[in-house]
């Protein structure tokens, strides 16, 4: 079975889920961040950049 890699969200380091579990505080252990980790890597999840924003006035018309 293939081990799942997940990436910190700020430095983008790799940490395997066993480490993930361990972690102090879910702080990385290379950068010390909270920003937490994803099974994506950093470049791949700005997905919000390309997001449109709607409010009710986009609905109205």
């Amino acid at each position: 079975m293939e081990e799942i890699l997940f990436y910190c969200q700020d430095c983008d380091a790799k940490v395997s889920s066993e480490q993930l579990g361990m972690l102090d505080e879910g702080k990385c252990p290379t950068c010390g961040s909270n920003y937490g980790f994803s099974t994506s890597p950093k470049g791949e999840s700005d997905q919000f950049e390309e997001a449109v924003v709607l409010n009710d006035t986009d609905f109205l018309k």
